[in-house]
């Protein structure tokens, strides 16, 4: 929402001040001295997140380009002052606990490099970590629009990563006017743990092995690393991405095996996926309790299961398709199976790693 806000301020002034108070965490490399070009002069409105999650004033001439519940786009208006400033973005994640030093490292290059790949041909060039305890990112990247410059920085906030996405022409903007942004961020982590579990996402695919015409489509967050493995076996072929999130906490894993030449039966496919998921997990030596296993009404089976040791809980389902037992599943520590299952539930229903033609 936009609100009356009833400064304008000139941003490299600003800068200038907090470099002072702050000359460390300015001076990690060099950067070009500000020019009136560098600036941007803040108008009397201010975009509020629908939640209350962050607010931030506009730009005099900007508007609000792209609103969705996890991210928001600024861009210049018709009437914007010329600057380096391509956009500037805000987005949300909810990360259900607070990740350390090196998860919110490997988070922020994960992010970036996904969000870069989505774009065009790039390059994250630096990730590092501030003194003042953010992480950053740097990109460039090539877009419809031409060779630019991506900046990121991610602000934690107890369960909660804020992260500033500035999009500029090639030659960048310099590091503490990027920094300087937060100055006017307003964050409130505690109006966006209701989000979505890591609800920022991408399309990951995967080719099955003896249909190389069709491939599997599920979403997966983006920011998690995804290892991808295929392995040919005395009886089956097989493909499979696993998807981690940035603690390790959470997983996903998008399996697709070959079964021979013959079509799985209904009985057969319950049989063959407590079996795949004995040999994935190498769950042989521990506990494995099956709490509930239904099937829908397309013939997939759902399975809620777990296993101890190392308390580990997850939902499964497994359909076939033709000669391949396809599963997706999600899993996570029992301790915050309560905060997973949702999330895993909502993928299950919403992206379905279903088939399709390329």
């Amino acid at each position: 929402m936009l609100w009356s806000y009833s400064r304008r301020l000139v941003l490299v002034v600003l800068v200038l001040g907090l470099a002072a108070c702050q000359g460390a965490a300015f001076l990690r490399r060099p950067t070009a001295t500000p020019t009136p070009a560098a600036t941007l002069e803040l108008g009397d409105e201010v975009y509020t997140h629908p939640q209350g999650a962050f607010s931030l004033p506009l730009p005099a001439g900007w508007q609000v380009a792209l609103e969705e519940p996890v991210r928001v786009r600024l861009t210049p208006g018709p009437h914007a002052t010329p600057s380096p400033y391509r956009w500037i973005e805000v987005a949300v994640i909810n990360t259900a606990v607070a990740l350390e030093d090196e998860a919110l490292e490997r988070f922020a290059r994960q992010f970036a490099q996904d969000v870069c790949a989505a774009a065009g041909p790039c390059e994250v060039r630096r990730v590092w970590l501030g003194s003042e305890g953010r992480a950053h990112a740097d990109a460039q990247v090539v877009t419809d629009e031409g060779e630019a410059r991506w900046h990121f920085v991610y602000q934690r906030q107890g369960p909660v990563v804020f992260v500033l996405h500035i999009a500029s022409d090639p030659s960048g903007v310099p590091d503490a006017l990027v920094s300087a942004w937060w100055h006017y961020l307003r964050l409130d982590a505690t109006k966006a743990e209701g989000l979505p579990l890591y609800g920022y996402r991408r399309i990951y695919t995967l080719s099955l092995p003896h249909h190389p015409e069709l491939e599997l489509q599920e979403a997966v967050p983006v920011g998690w690393r995804v290892t991808r493995a295929r392995d040919v076996q005395a009886v089956e072929d097989l493909a499979y991405a696993l998807a981690l999130s940035p603690d390790s906490r959470f997983g996903l894993l998008l399996y697709s095996g070959h079964q021979g030449h013959l079509a799985l039966s209904d009985q057969d496919l319950r049989a063959s996926a407590l079996a795949t998921l004995h040999m994935l997990f190498e769950l042989e030596d521990k506990d494995f309790v099956i709490h509930t296993a239904h099937r829908d009404l397309d013939g997939r089976w759902l399975l809620l299961w777990e296993a101890t040791p190392p308390g580990m809980r997850g939902v499964t389902r497994a359909e076939a398709f033709h000669d391949e037992l396809v599963l997706f599943t999600g899993f996570a520590p029992s301790t915050l199976w309560a905060v997973a299952e949702p999330f895993f539930q909502e993928l299950l229903t919403t992206f379905h790693p279903l088939p399709v033609e390329r």
